[in-house]
């Protein structure tokens, strides 16, 4: 498996992990989210509307109360009223249930009830009976008893006798004690004390007294007295009655209708509907508190699962990039130490254990085939260049030879260029001469047949120099296309580095990417890296080193390819001379066979003598080329011996054993 599989595959665990936590915090901040629109869309305007339900529940009894109190006051009336119509707005503008509603509706009805009896006669009958009835029949009562008053203080003094004084004193106290009985009474109406009902009692009895005595006296009165006490006792006896009355609607419960409406039925209606309402508003506080609750424990819920997912993402990858950190180190480690190796020359280590299947595990592998093939390739390397040290040495001792043979055959080709010329001196003396003639010819023959012989033996030599200098043609060939293999495995060594050191550049983004998490890993590709640099390094030290060798080689085999074309023409010229000598022997053998025929052939002779003689030196002249040649290719020789022992020396610094 790849490393990049293998870390996709931690880090896809790691993110399924946080995306599982998502999900979940998710789903929890999902809840809040339909909590907190179930609380601000349902609950919490429940609560406000229930809560300002009871305050304006409580509003209504206020203003009703406000009215009755400052109700007179037309403005204060008017402003109690609106506040009273705009708490009920409040209230009617909620949704409550059908028993509720029909509570609040009685409830409204009770106090319009209140509105519209408030302030007026029918609210208090009591006062009403007082104010309209029986107080004017005892205003009038006592302005009658005035009047009468009046009318006996009008009376001449010498008129007045004891009695009359007496009676106006009567008068005087039943005005007085109607008055106070009066006042009395009022007090009463208005604090319904029973004390004041009491004084009004006894006032009045006080008063029924005097009228009685009063009555008893009547033979006393004027004229104007009697229709004024007539008058007097007409509306005492209604007044009577009508206190009656008073008294007892002011002693009724209901003496203050609207105070008794509001004690009776608004405030116990009021009590019952608030506490129906609070009830409401503690159970939409109470559903208030449980969505509130369901929040703050999905909070703590989102808490524990972000810290829970945090952690074990934290000990994961750090779990994940310990091991993949250790794992790479120990690895590279030893990949290192064989780059090493390898670029110190020493390839007689075994090769590393291939422990994964991964990148790290296909680059140990190519290691160590790089290894075995570099190994393989100096072993063959050496071999070729001990065989081409060889061939260099026998192509030496065979080009020392053939120098050896040409300057032999450059003396003997001088000694017959010389023989021919005396044979042309001797020509023409041949006719005096002949048997130093017939000696000379048989010596030329001889020379001849020596000299046959020595261009056969450097034939035979130019041949196995041909023959030597191909087989050192061929191995330069071979040694060649091993340096093109060379060539060619260290551009693959190079492509793994380079492939190498772009997954190490890959590792180290994504390491980055991974932030702290991927710091070790970081590291360890940054030493990936520096691996892959060191062995691009020495790969192209080595493909310098090989192209430095497949150029001479190259070179070699030119000069050696020259050398052969110099043998081939050594050859050919060897053959002509060859030739010529075969030719030179038939003539010496027809001159021996013909001397007879030398004196009229003389000057034929020396027309033939001359041209041997211009053969001859021919002969010379390729003599001592080939000679020449045989020189430089013993100098080329001996630069490809130079060269081939700088490359033992470059193959000595591996190590193979």
């Amino acid at each position: 498996m790849k490393i990049s599989h293998k870390l996709l595959i931690s880090f896809g665990f790691i993110n399924l992990l946080i995306a599982l936590s998502s999900a979940l915090v998710y789903y929890r901040l999902n809840q809040i989210n339909q909590s907190q629109q179930t609380l601000l869309a349902q609950a919490l305007p429940a609560l406000q509307r229930d809560e300002a339900s009871q305050k304006a529940l409580v509003a209504t009894v206020s203003a009703l109360r406000g009215y009755l109190i400052l109700g007179k006051d037309p403005a204060q009336a008017a402003r109690l009223k609106q506040e009273w119509e705009g708490a009920w707005q409040i209230i009617t503008s909620q949704q409550f249930d059908v028993g509720l509603v029909q509570s609040l509706k009685s409830f409204k009805s009770s106090q319009e009830k209140v509105w519209a009896i408030a302030h007026t006669e029918e609210n208090l009958p009591a006062h009403t009976l007082m104010l309209q009835e029986a107080g004017p029949l005892a205003e009038a009562a006592l302005d009658q008893l005035q009047s009468f008053a009046n009318e006996e203080v009008a009376t001449p003094q010498d008129q007045l006798s004891g009695d009359r004084r007496m009676l106006l004193k009567q008068v005087g106290d039943a005005y007085n004690s109607l008055s106070n009985a009066l006042s009395a009474l009022r007090d009463f109406l208005i604090s319904g004390d029973p004390e004041y009902r009491s004084k009004y009692e006894d006032y009045y009895k006080f008063h029924q007294q005097r009228v009685a005595e009063l009555k008893q006296q009547s033979s006393l009165f004027s004229e104007t007295e009697r229709s004024l006490w007539q008058l007097f006792e007409e509306m005492g006896t209604p007044f009577s009655e009508l206190v009656g009355q008073v008294i007892s609607k002011r002693q009724a419960p209901d003496w203050d209708q609207a105070n008794y409406l509001m004690a009776k039925e608004i405030e116990p209606m009021q009590e019952i509907l608030y506490e129906r309402l609070a009830k409401q508003v503690g159970e939409t506080r109470s559903k208030v508190t449980a969505i509130s609750g369901e929040m703050t424990q999905a909070g703590h819920s989102i808490t524990r699962t972000l810290l829970l997912a945090t952690g074990s993402s934290i000990v994961l990858g750090m779990l994940v990039a310990w091991l993949f950190s250790r794992r790479l180190t120990r690895d590279i480690a030893s990949l290192v130490v064989r780059a090493g190796e390898v670029a110190d020359g020493k390839l007689a280590a075994n090769p590393l254990p291939v422990l994964s299947q991964d990148e790290l595990g296909g680059l140990t592998g190519s290691i160590n085939r790089m290894s075995a093939q570099l190994r393989n390739l100096v072993s063959e390397l050496q071999g070729a260049v001990g065989q081409v040290d060889v061939a260099c040495q026998d192509v030496g001792s065979t080009t020392q030879a053939i120098v050896t043979d040409l300057t032999a055959q450059d003396i003997r080709v001088k000694a017959v260029a010389s023989a021919i010329e005396q044979m042309s001196v001797s020509t023409k003396e041949v006719a005096g001469n002949i048997a130093n003639a017939a000696d000379s010819a048989h010596q030329v023959q001889q020379q001849t047949r020596q000299g046959q012989n020595a261009l056969a033996r450097m034939t035979d030599a130019m041949q196995q120099i041909a023959a030597m200098i191909g087989q050192a043609n061929h191995a330069m060939g071979l040694l060649e296309k091993q340096s093109e293999q060379v060539g060619q495995i260290t551009e693959v060594i190079a492509t793994i580095a380079e492939q190498t050191n772009l997954l190490a550049l890959n590792a180290a983004i994504e390491a980055a990417r991974a932030g702290d998490q991927g710091r070790g890993f970081a590291v360890v590709a940054d030493e990936v890296r520096q691996l892959a640099t060191r062995t691009h390094q020495s790969t192209a030290e080595i493909s310098q080193t090989i192209s430095a060798i497949s150029q001479q080689t190259r070179q070699t085999v030119t000069t050696v390819s020259g050398g052969t074309q110099l043998v081939e023409q050594g050859r050919d010229a060897v053959g002509l001379v060859t030739e010529t000598l075969n030719a030179m022997n038939q003539l010496v053998q027809a001159l021996s066979g013909q001397l007879e025929a030398i004196a009229t052939a003389t000057e034929q002779q020396s027309k033939v003598s001359a041209e041997v003689a211009g053969t001859v030196e021919d002969i010379a002249a390729l003599s001592r080329q080939s000679c020449q040649q045989s020189q430089q290719g013993e100098g080329i020789v001996a630069r490809l011996a130079g060269d081939t022992g700088k490359l033992t020396a470059v193959i000595a610094r591996f190590e193979l054993e």
